[in-house]
């Protein structure tokens, strides 16, 4: 099979969760002896700084024809013999109808779809503003959340109304998604929705669980106080770190919203805590922590979960998405904190530390993620395209 993945950044593996998960699934598939190539719409200088696993191309969309956009995308399509096309954001499912008929197309969603809905003025709150259009939709937002939710309602409704229009399939990261989005669009048929996990992006089976681990409890991903709420772990780690002397917290990534968690450290005087910034070598960090810890206010699938299990961490999580529920088996692989609340996170941590069951914990995270192995899961991504 000849792939094309449509995204709207380049596949840069350690730039997000999406890039990961698409550059893993392309070493596999091309193992396997299938052609990838990317299409991307936004940030064309990186195509000529980064080297690529796959042939990458730019589309630019914004002021042009659409005669212009189809004539483009099906000369890259030609070029490279294309037979299937998975358009990697819903918003961008609608650049299926530019493919000749010929070519079977999948809209892939890698979100909670309508994570918006029942939103709270906290979360509107910790997100922050870019600009001065950011910025008043921000306070309208905080006077009426339910503004906020129409807006993104709309959005995403479209979304899934152009993916069921133009591409053969909608493929979800769960099935466990099925009813939010009856709730939210229960006039949308449910026939071609599909479900594939996400790969865990490190090979389990091949890491031998560390015999000894240092007192760390870890934070992963995009340093913003919106969707991530990257601040609830430096508070929880403010509650913590009072009763648990010999432990330390490190927070591993970017984002808009590093300067201000790391003020909020210095500002509260709170001690033991490393902002490691942006890293390439997160799995030595895994090898060494003892807890990941998520404090997102929603998640599609969380990448971090997996791959830090895969090295014996044990997860502790906000119950804020469905798909946890796949991943993260309550007290026996892990810890779902069932409450928003920092607090409840810091005292579900210091309870295991005392009960000193980490080591059973650790050893069922780790068998667990055996379960969502690249190849199980490329197994599945060739059944569904070969099906169309």
């Amino acid at each position: 099979m000849n792939i094309m993945f449509v995204f709207y950044k380049p596949i840069i593996p350690n730039a997000g969760g999406v890039q990961r998960v698409t550059y893993t699934l392309t070493k596999e598939l091309k193992k396997r002896g299938h052609n990838v190539v990317f299409v991307s719409n936004t940030d064309k200088d990186e195509i000529v700084n980064h080297d690529f696993i796959a042939p990458q191309y730019h589309i630019e969309l914004e002021g042009r024809e659409e005669k212009e956009i189809e004539k483009e995308i099906q000369t890259i399509s030609s070029r490279h013999k294309t037979t299937h096309v998975i358009c990697q954001t819903l918003d961008k499912a609608y650049l299926s109808k530019y493919f000749p008929s010929d070519i079977k197309k999948i809209a892939a969603c890698h979100v909670q779809p309508f994570s918006f809905m029942g939103i709270s003025r906290k979360r509107i709150w910790n997100t922050n503003a870019q600009n001065l259009r950011q910025l008043i939709f921000k306070v309208v937002s905080l006077v009426s959340p339910r503004i906020h939710e129409a807006f993104f309602y709309k959005f995403e409704k479209k979304a899934l109304e152009d993916a069921y229009e133009f591409a053969d399939k909608i493929c979800f990261i769960s099935e466990r998604f099925y009813p939010r989005i009856g709730q939210y669009l229960p006039q949308l048929p449910q026939d071609k929705f599909v479900s594939i996990n996400n790969p865990n992006t490190y090979d389990a089976s091949n890491i031998e669980l560390p015999t000894s681990k240092e007192n760390i409890i870890l934070w992963v991903g995009r340093v913003e106080n919106g969707q991530k709420n990257a601040i609830d772990f430096v508070r929880m780690w403010q509650h913590l770190s009072k009763h648990v002397q010999d432990w330390r917290a490190i927070m591993i990534g970017d984002g808009r919203d590093l300067a201000y968690v790391k003020h909020y450290a210095k500002r509260k005087h709170i001690e033991r805590i490393e902002f490691t910034g942006r890293r390439n070598d997160t799995e030595n960090f895994y090898k060494k922590a003892k807890y990941v810890a998520v404090t997102s206010y929603w998640e599609s699938w969380c990448l971090v979960l997996t791959e830090a299990m895969s090295y014996g961490c044990v997860p502790v999580v906000y119950d804020t998405y469905e798909t946890l529920h796949d991943i993260v088996d309550d007290k026996y692989n892990g810890y779902i904190v069932k409450a928003v609340s920092y607090k409840e996170m810091a005292k579900c941590i210091y309870d295991s530390i005392r009960k000193d069951d980490f080591v059973k914990i650790s050893t069922a995270a780790q068998e667990k993620v055996e379960r969502f192995s690249l190849e199980s899961t490329v197994d599945k991504w060739e059944n569904l395209l070969k099906s169309l």
